[in-house]
């Protein structure tokens, strides 16, 4: 995890390196370009379309080089969804963080967004997800873990589990890099 910093909003945001804008940009373009079929779930008396982010940080990050504040990925992916006019009809957030989950979670309350927030390991809260999720919804999980040791494979198994579950997985590429050989 990045260090806390105090946030441009009065809530604490991470520090990130300049990689970080690509990430959303990317997160983002999923977003946009799969509005369209999100659409076909939120319509009254639908099953319903969600956004699931198990390492969710605070919401927002500073960027170490610039000192430039950008949204967060769950932040993001709620602008994102809402501009595209096919809001998920509820967003899932966890982190093992309380203070990073709760300022996520203020952050998306503030911009009227349908938010459940649940604490805890990323392959449990996975579980208690998955429990909640309305079997015939369209969902989609990013994860971004922090680091590949916070990546069980179980959290796929999880959320595989519903029939329309799309899943964009970051990893870094330096993580990657220094830990591929003690694997």
């Amino acid at each position: 995890m990045g260090k806390l910093v105090a946030g441009d909003d009065g809530f604490p945001a991470e520090e990130v390196g300049p990689w970080a804008e690509e990430k959303q940009d990317l997160l983002c373009r999923y977003i946009d370009i799969s509005r369209g079929a999100r659409s076909k779930f939120i319509a009254p008396g639908k099953a319903g379309a969600t956004y699931i982010d198990l390492f969710c940080g605070p919401g927002r990050s500073k960027i170490k080089t610039t000192g430039a504040f950008i949204d967060g990925s769950c932040v993001a992916a709620w602008r994102k969804s809402v501009a595209g006019k096919a809001p998920f009809s509820q967003m899932y957030i966890a982190d093992m963080d309380e203070e990073r989950l709760n300022a996520a979670t203020k952050r998306l309350r503030a911009l009227g967004a349908p938010v459940a927030a649940i604490r805890g390991e990323a392959v449990d809260t996975s579980l208690a997800i998955l429990k909640r999720l309305e079997p015939k919804g369209l969902h989609f999980a990013f994860i971004d873990p922090y680091s590949l040791g916070a990546l069980d494979i179980n959290i796929f198994r999880t959320l595989s589990r519903r029939t329309r579950m799309d899943m964009l997985v970051h990893l870094s590429k330096m993580d990657l890099q220094r830990n591929l050989a003690v694997c």
